[in-house]
């Protein structure tokens, strides 16, 4: 796998990540419970420890490249191009 295919399945990873926090997130918010900041708490600590783990397990380099790659995308995003 080349380098490049390597880091953007890494980078994949994290937004699927991300994603499926920002889901979760959302759907906590949407429902009435008691101790609902409890929950909502112990999610963003279950996230953090998740999101962790795997930054945990790439190179200084892959983190830098995936940084830069994350950066582009959403600096796409901003400006309307894909």
């Amino acid at each position: 796998m080349s380098e490049k295919n390597n880091i953007d399945k890494k980078l994949s990873s994290i937004k699927n990540l991300l994603a499926k926090q920002n889901l979760v997130g959302s759907l906590i918010l949407r429902q009435e419970m008691s101790r609902q900041d409890i929950v909502e708490s112990l999610v963003q600590k279950q996230n953090s420890i998740e999101l962790e783990r795997l930054i945990k397990k790439l190179e200084v380099n892959e983190i830098a490249r995936i940084l830069e790659a994350f950066i582009r995308t959403r600096a796409n995003r901003r400006l309307g191009s894909y």
